[in-house]
């Protein structure tokens, strides 16, 4: 018994001038956070020398809240 197998055609080439790009598979970040939490009788914010490596290091400051006596400094960034 034989069997036939059709081999698909090969698609059109693009016109030339036309990119052609690869396909694209959209991934959703995860990401992770921090807290940095002061105390506000003692007013000491984040200086640069606190705020500089955590930039480095890829933190976002995305908000500051204020409760009570702390005000919170929050974080985040893509997880590694």
């Amino acid at each position: 018994m034989n069997t036939i197998v059709k081999i698909p055609e090969r698609p059109p080439d693009p016109p030339r001038g036309v990119p052609v790009y690869p396909p694209v598979v959209y991934v959703e970040p995860t990401w992770e956070y921090k807290c940095l939490a002061r105390a506000l009788p003692d007013k000491e914010e984040p200086d640069e020398a606190e705020l500089d490596p955590l930039g480095a290091d890829g933190w976002e400051l995305v908000g500051v809240t204020t409760a009570g006596a702390t005000q919170r400094f929050y974080f985040k960034r893509l997880r590694r």
